[in-house]
């Protein structure tokens, strides 16, 4: 195994409304003590808790390479956060690789995908 910088290697990109900035924040401690005990990250905790108070909706992201799905395929990999067209080409082309049931998207919609990418490096 070589290091170093070579084709495919890293964590795919995400959209940039999506990425995570690291902040101070100032909390109690016995806050800080309640957020350590819980099996969730503290920062999974503390966005549901935002999104909950204010009615906060992370914004609706939608790359290029969505053009031309269905509704139904766009709505199931906006559920699943797949918004990296190798990493979901990667998955597409693995025969074993099945989408989560909660992401309503099945085994068609995994080829019509795969055809909707395919068609996009002619």
């Amino acid at each position: 195994m070589q290091g170093g910088k070579r084709k495919g290697a890293g964590r795919p990109a995400i959209a940039p409304e999506l990425k995570k900035k690291s902040i101070s924040l100032k909390i109690p401690t016995w806050l800080n003590e309640w957020l350590d005990e819980q099996s969730e990250s503290k920062v999974s905790l503390i966005e549901k808790a935002l999104f909950a108070q204010y009615n906060l909706t992370p914004p609706d992201i939608q790359p290029e390479w969505f053009e031309g799905l269905s509704v139904r395929n766009i709505d199931g990999l906006k559920r699943l956060e797949l918004y990296s067209l190798p990493k979901v080409k990667k998955l597409v082309n693995d025969p074993n690789f099945t989408f989560d049931t909660s992401s309503n998207l099945g085994s068609k919609s995994k080829l019509e995908i795969k055809t909707h990418i395919d068609s996009l490096a002619r």
